[in-house]
């Protein structure tokens, strides 16, 4: 095992310790901060990793690489925010809170992987749509890692309104982990290539979720029920569950495959 895969398997075993505590544990704050800790190790382990190749990345790879990296301090500086104000820990204010913090360290690491991963060999567009993501994948990386965690974020202290645009960051990390899949495909990574669709499965999920989960736009199914209701709590569960494991999935491929200097 070289030194700098260290912070990344160590994030790794904590994304399935914090994963299988939730099955235990009724503790949200708890759990949230394990994912949030284990985010940010496997971060350091893709920074470090990308230390012998950052200067010849592509300009636009630069731009998504300073942009996750300008998120992620945020995310950091955010832990040391008293939150009280927001109100209860079931308000939406505070899961606004939660949410933007969570972004601020899981599309950020998402994207350090991707720049990790994105010179190893070229990406074989198969149709027009997966050339036209390919050519996007760092601007949609850089504008997902700006953006998501931002919107949530201004939406908690400012106005919960603002969490309808959250789509925009939702929708362009999607469209760039399914550019993330196109290339581990067309390299034939089996692994990478399953865990970028459970990634992009989750967003998905989590973009459902967003229509009603913040009081709009749209009314909340009744089958799903309130914020506390089992249905809607196994439904965030599946979107975490699905989010974690195809972040383990990316980072242990990434493992196997140190940049080449």
């Amino acid at each position: 095992m070289e030194a700098r895969t260290i912070p990344i398997w160590l994030g790794v075993l904590g994304v399935v310790i914090t994963v299988a505590a939730m099955a235990a544990i009724d503790a949200r704050a708890a759990t949230q901060f394990g994912l949030r800790a284990s985010f940010l190790l496997i971060s350091v382990g893709a920074v470090w990793r990308l230390q012998s190749t950052l200067l010849t990345l592509s300009t636009q790879w630069k731009w998504a690489v300073g942009a996750a990296l300008t998120i992620l301090v945020c995310g950091v500086a955010a832990e040391l925010i008293d939150v009280r104000s927001l109100g209860a820990s079931d308000s939406l204010e505070q899961r606004l809170f939660r949410l933007g913090a969570m972004a601020a360290y899981a599309v950020p690491m998402l994207a350090l992987l991707a720049a990790g991963e994105q010179k190893e060999n070229q990406a074989v567009a198969t149709n027009r749509l997966a050339a036209i993501l390919l050519r996007l994948e760092p601007f949609l990386f850089a504008v997902g890692a700006s953006t998501l965690a931002t919107i949530l974020l201004a939406a908690a202290f400012i106005n919960k309104e603002l969490a309808w645009l959250a789509p925009i960051g939702a929708d362009t990390t999607v469209a760039a982990c399914a550019a993330a899949a196109i290339r581990a495909r067309s390299r034939h990574d089996a692994l990478a290539f399953a865990a970028w669709l459970l990634v992009c499965a989750s967003m998905t999920i989590g973009l459902l979720m967003g229509a009603y989960a913040f009081d709009g736009p749209l009314p909340a199914p009744s089958f799903i029920g309130d914020y506390n209701a089992l249905p809607r709590m196994l439904l965030r569960d599946v979107h975490v569950i699905l989010l974690s494991l195809g972040m383990v999935g990316i980072a242990v491929a990434a493992t196997r495959k140190p940049p080449k200097a």
